[in-house]
């Protein structure tokens, strides 16, 4: 299967991207280890593949709107 046929096939299905619903499944992944474990941030952005800490934040606000830190203190 090649990355463009996944893509295809996946938007008819659903209507989003593959790449969309990937995202989502991390972010879903990131919230979960921020509320469940006492990992630090950077922890999590290598356990779930971001190259840098840095990067980890400015995607986790992306979509929720706040940094992962704000995310863990209204827990």
């Amino acid at each position: 299967m090649t990355p463009n046929y996944l893509t295809t096939t996946v938007k008819q299905i659903t209507g989003k991207t593959a790449k969309d619903i990937i995202q989502q499944r991390v972010f879903l992944e990131s919230k979960t280890m921020l509320s469940f474990t006492s990992l630090d941030i950077a922890e999590i952005a290598f356990q779930l593949n971001f190259q840098e800490p840095t990067h980890f934040t400015r995607f986790f606000k992306k979509y929720s709107g706040v940094t992962p830190n704000k995310f863990r203190q209204t827990l």
